[in-house]
């Protein structure tokens, strides 16, 4: 039986743009397709195919290694998308990087319930402090037009090596925010918050933050589309 394939949409070297490793050199594997439809998306070349455009091409996950390890020394590995987690083959690709040396950032959108991924995992080894695998998971916003779609229990499935991500856009996205980090109180993640790019001021989320004493809370910027064009892929 031939090895299972993933929808391939890009694989790149560059920097961490946001979370918990920004700033360092990683290498991006980009998985195509996606089960959510966010207003804000900025990859929608990964989410949903286009008349006339080549938006994925399969790959081996033995063809997605070896195209990694072009990138040596490099070791840091950001699994996004589009949503990687609608591929069932995607948890046998962070095995097959784990097995090689890879540090894996799983980029998830909230909305796939990350118990059987992480059952699957523990089959191989439990998920190390060491951070040789971690979540950097989002929690839709009002504005995105999918916060209905969060998964409630991910909440409780997060680690300190983990990431907790909200991109607000709105005062209400922003309030929303707030009663969620209320209402569970024991979140481990780290905690991150970023803007819509262009829609709100990030004085004004600062703001919100020392006005509601949201001290656990860490403001990012997306350091890639401060370097680069924002529109720009591959980086």
């Amino acid at each position: 039986m031939g090895q299972k394939t993933l929808p391939v949409s890009e694989i790149f070297y560059s920097i961490d743009g946001e979370g918990a490793r920004t700033g360092a050199p990683a290498i991006f594997i980009r998985l195509f397709g996606c089960n959510l439809k966010c207003t804000y998306c900025d990859t929608k070349y990964a989410c949903y195919k286009q008349e006339g455009v080549i938006s994925s091409n399969d790959m081996t996950i033995d063809q997605i290694v070896e195209a990694v390890k072009t990138y040596e020394p490099c070791k840091c590995i950001t699994l996004t998308g589009g949503e990687p987690l609608i591929h069932p083959a995607a948890c046998e690709l962070v095995t097959a990087l784990r097995e090689n040396g890879y540090w894996v950032n799983i980029e998830t959108n909230g909305s796939i319930d990350l118990e059987p991924f992480i059952a699957e995992q523990d089959r191989f080894g439990p998920k190390k402090s060491s951070m040789d695998y971690f979540f950097t998971m989002d929690w839709k916003s009002i504005s995105s037009g999918e916060s209905t779609m969060m998964c409630k229990s991910n909440l409780d499935l997060l680690e300190a090596t983990d990431v907790l991500k909200f991109v607000v856009g709105s005062d209400d996205d922003l309030d929303q925010m707030k009663k969620l980090l209320k209402d569970y109180p024991d979140i481990d993640a780290q905690i991150y918050v970023s803007p819509v790019w262009g829609e709100i001021a990030p004085d004004h989320i600062v703001e919100f933050l020392l006005k509601n004493k949201l001290v656990y809370v860490k403001m990012q910027l997306q350091l890639h589309k401060l370097i680069w064009s924002p529109d720009k892929r591959g980086v």
